[in-house]
Order: structure tokens, then sequence, then C-alpha cells
């Protein structure tokens, strides 16, 4: 009877000690996994970390380096800005010129037709060609003025170098046209022909007429080139929104 107690005494240890190595390889596993669990996950937070701080300089050089294109840009642009703007008040200031010569003609004229039929007063009236003389001259200078306006706009625009070069040179050659007419009418002189003063005003109409094909073309290439750099800001700003 006690070797039957102690014999089953002895089966219950051995199968409480085959059970202890369970325990143990539950227990000694599950809080290495812990640890290794918590170990990567700290080191997964610094790397993330890392990469939000290489994330945010990356934005701030990128920042940088368009605040220093922009200086590049606008230093570049106060040079331009300044001549366009006194090509701007150089046509403003003879379109008033104009304005005042044509008033003045107009006066002339009324002036004119009222004494065409008496011969005496026709003379007092002679300087009638000198005002029309000086009013195809400020005709000129309006024309040029703007010629040279629209200039100062192709190079302040986003087009390529090559399609400047090829306006400024087309608006180029009109100018020089307007200045061939001017010089006929200065070398005419105060004494000018009626008939001088007409082939005068058949050259500026003519070269006026090329001018305004000339003005065309380049306000629509104008057009064209400030719509493809608003295009291109729209691309730049749709690329940044992308790296946010």
């Amino acid at each position: 009877m006690e070797i039957k107690k102690m014999f089953g005494v002895l089966v219950a240890a051995l199968f409480v000690l085959s059970l202890l190595p369970f325990a143990l390889a539950e227990n000694l596993p599950a809080n290495d996994v812990k640890d290794k669990v918590s170990e990567v996950k700290d080191k997964k937070e610094k790397i993330n970390d890392f990469k939000e701080a290489i994330k945010e300089q990356s934005g701030k050089v990128e920042t940088a380096k368009g605040h220093v294109e922009e200086a590049k840009k606008a230093l570049k642009e106060v040079k331009d800005r300044e001549e366009y703007t006194q090509a701007k008040g150089i046509l403003i200031e003879a379109r008033q010129n104009l304005v005042e010569k044509k008033n003045e003609l107009l006066k002339v004229r009324k002036e004119f037709n009222q004494c065409k039929q008496d011969k005496e007063c026709l003379m007092e009236h002679a300087p009638y060609r000198i005002v029309v003389r000086e009013n195809l001259l400020r005709m000129a200078d309006v024309v040029l003025a703007h010629l040279e306006q629209m200039k100062q706009r192709v190079e302040l625009s986003a087009m390529t170098a090559e399609e400047k070069t090829q306006l400024k040179t087309g608006l180029e050659e009109r100018m020089t046209k307007i200045r061939e007419a001017k010089d006929l009418i200065l070398n005419a002189g105060a004494d000018a022909t009626k008939e001088e003063v007409n082939n005068a005003i058949k050259l500026i109409r003519e070269a006026w007429k090329d001018t305004q094909k000339t003005l065309s073309h380049t306000k629509e290439k104008l057009n064209e080139a400030s719509l493809g750099n608003v295009v291109e800001k729209l691309e730049k700003l749709e690329s940044k929104f992308a790296r946010v």
C-alpha cells in the first residue's frame, strides 16, 4: 500500500516536472518578444522622427531656394521696370502733346474755313501747314513711344530669348520706318509745300498700318507667354502640394 502511494506521488511529481518546461517556455519567450517589439517600435519612431526632420529641412531648403530665385528675378526686373515705366511715361506725354496739337489744328481749320474765300485773310493763316507738320511730328512721336513700350513688355515677358529677339527686331523695323517719315517732315521744314505734307502723311499712314499688324502679332505672343507663365506657376504649386 505504501509502495502504491509512493508510486502515485512519484508519478504526480514527474507530471508536474514535465509541465514546468512548458510553463517556462511560454513565459520567457513572451517577455523576450515584448522587449523586442518595444525595441523595434522605439527604432521605428526614431526613424520616423528623422524622416520628418529631413522632410521639414528639405522644405525649408526649397523655400530658401525659391526666395533666392525671386530675389534674383526682382533685382533683374528693377531696371527693366524702370525702363518700362519711363517708356510708358513718354507715351502718355506724347499722347497729351498730340491732343494739344490736334486742338490747335482744329482751331486753325475753323479759322481757315471762315476766311478761305478772302485772299488777305488766307495769307494771314499761312501757318496752317506748319500746324499740320507739327501734328504729324506728334503723331510720329506717339507711335514711336508706343513701339518702345511694347518692346519693354516683350523684354519683361516669359517668352524665350529667341522669341523676344524676333519680336523686338520686328518692332525696331517699324520704328525705323516711322523715324524715316519723321525725318522727311523735318527736312521739308516750316515752308513745306502741300505736296510734301501730303507725302509725309501718306508715309506715316502706311508705316502705321504696318505697325498695327506688328503690334497685333506682338500682343498675341504676349498673351500666349502670359498664359504659359500661369500654367507653369500652377504646375509648380501642384508639385509643392504633392510633397506635403
